[in-house]
């Protein structure tokens, strides 16, 4: 009964991770974009 519960907690805080990470890179992601756009805009002013 406890290795199934410890694995269950395992298995949560594993999910609870991945979601992070992708949050965190996707955000990342939006950033990179953002400041692409800024770049490129300023590159055309010239």
């Amino acid at each position: 009964m406890k290795g199934s519960r410890l694995l269950r907690f395992t298995e949560i805080i594993g999910k609870c991770i991945v979601y992070n990470i992708k949050r965190a890179i996707k955000s990342l992601v939006l950033k990179i974009q953002v400041i692409c756009k800024k770049v490129l805009y300023k590159a055309e002013e010239f």
